[in-house]
């Protein structure tokens, strides 16, 4: 039987410039927190919550869009 080798992840490094202090800071504090000084794991999270709230939106926004269309409807 042909053993299967798990594949990790390609990875890179790189560096940030010219990053405001404060958003340094509120960054390593997450990290510090969330991940356990993880940051690649860190800006992982924080993109798929940003597409998930980007998600949440464009739900919401379509509700509001239809919520409108039924009480034009209603008023007739």
């Amino acid at each position: 039987m042909k053993e299967e080798k798990e594949e990790l992840p390609t990875t890179i490094n790189f560096s940030i410039t010219k990053c405001p202090i404060e958003t340094y800071k509120k960054f390593v504090d997450f990290c510090k927190k969330e991940t356990n000084d993880n940051y690649s794991f860190g800006l992982k999270l924080l993109l798929e919550g940003m597409e998930g709230n980007v998600k949440e939106a464009l739900v919401y926004q379509q509700y509001m869009e239809l919520k409108q269309r039924v009480e034009k409807l209603e008023k007739g």
